[in-house]
């Protein structure tokens, strides 16, 4: 069974006459793909059915593993390259009809219809995983927080969030792309649990290099000119000597810090004389945090994209996650965006995130205020 010329094949049509192709059955075809995902239990053949009779979708990583068992070996005289070719070729057309297969049948609402076709920064409808890699507390700060219950891992009311520094832009990330994207796989990893696939997808760096590694390996990667450092801020005596640092193309240096408005006095519990003491401390009273947002394609894998989303404080990196997830100003800040920078998919902008740090409250940076916008590239 073949398409008609000029027409292009339902997802679960394609999957059939791939399957005939070969001579598989249905049986057949589920204990490849078991093996080749390195399953204990083949594929019943009913579900093999539903994904055939379209009555369900398979996820991105069993189309991974058709286009593996499809192509494994390379046909007569064939070259290594055109076998890489061919099994490229193979993955995006099985990827783009999936996002077909995701998409509503019937839209009611034609302005509707026209915002969910327009471009989102955190849509991708190929359908390929996308990984969060999240900062994380060193050993010996996450030592320090141990004096709080639920940070110990042997407390039943563990908390693990309690040890990423930017939590709060993890969830508001983590969220937002699995509701933008229902028919890809989305997952967060902290920097040591990171293994070869996680990067090969859609990767999110959420996070500094003070604490996050990959933040300083993508920016080398993605020959960002931007640099950023704190001191290395450590619990209960936070830096103040953050900044982002530009190099320009002719090697001058321009540096941008955040705003500091005095300090806020607080107590913590520390360490002290091999007792728990209250001590009082003093921190800097921020009043706009900086925020890097960049986006260039993957450099390890060029058909996906790599975003570095942080601040030089957690609050930076919080206001930046939120620039095309907050309801209120999403909307505005995509469309500034596309005016900005078309259908580009390389760019990067430092922005200022206003912060009331006495009351907890960060807001949304505002692209469209030009007090918000302080460096664009391409400029």
């Amino acid at each position: 069974m073949t398409a008609s010329p000029g027409t292009t094949p339902s997802l679960g049509r394609r999957l059939r006459e791939l399957r005939d192709a070969n001579g598989w059955t249905q049986r057949q075809l589920g204990e490849l793909l078991s093996l080749e995902a390195g399953e204990n239990r083949p594929l019943s053949p009913a579900l093999i059915s539903s994904w055939e009779s379209e009555k369900s979708v398979p996820s991105a990583r069993w189309v991974a593993a058709y286009v593996r068992v499809l192509t494994r070996g390379s046909g007569a005289g064939e070259t290594p390259r055109a076998a890489q070719q061919r099994t490229g070729d193979l993955e995006s057309e099985l990827l783009n009809l999936r996002a077909e297969a995701l998409q509503p049948s019937v839209v009611v609402d034609p302005a509707a219809a026209m915002s969910a076709s327009a471009p989102r920064f955190w849509r991708f409808p190929d359908g390929r995983p996308i990984c969060i890699i999240a900062a994380k507390l060193p050993r010996d700060a996450e030592e320090i927080l141990s004096v709080f219950p639920y940070a110990n891992p042997v407390h039943p009311n563990y908390m693990p969030l309690v040890c990423y520094p930017d939590g709060e832009a993890i969830v508001e990330l983590f969220g937002h792309l699995r509701a933008e994207n229902p028919g890809s796989e989305v997952r967060y990893k902290t920097p040591d649990r990171v293994i070869a696939d996680d990067l090969s997808g859609h990767v999110v760096i959420v996070g500094g290099p003070d604490f996050n590694p990959y933040a300083a390996w993508f920016a080398e990667r993605m020959d960002l000119p931007v640099a950023s450092g704190s001191g290395g801020i450590e619990v209960g005596d936070p830096s103040e000597d953050a900044a982002f640092t530009v190099t320009s193309p002719e090697g001058s240096v321009a540096v941008y810090e955040p705003m500091i408005n005095g300090h806020l006095k607080a107590k913590i519990t520390k360490f002290l004389d091999g007792e728990l003491r209250q001590v009082e401390v003093e921190w800097p009273n921020v009043v706009y945090d900086l925020g890097l947002l960049a986006r260039q394609p993957n450099p390890t894998n060029s058909a996906a994209t790599a975003t570095l989303c942080y601040g030089l404080y957690s609050r930076g990196s919080y206001g930046v996650a939120r620039v095309f997830t907050d309801a209120q100003i999403r909307d505005a800040n995509e469309q500034y965006l596309r005016r900005r920078f078309g259908a580009a998919n390389t760019f990067w902008m430092l922005v200022r995130v206003l912060c009331n740090q006495e009351f907890g409250v960060t807001t949304t940076p505002d692209l469209n205020r030009d007090f918000t916008r302080l460096v664009e590239w391409p400029d």
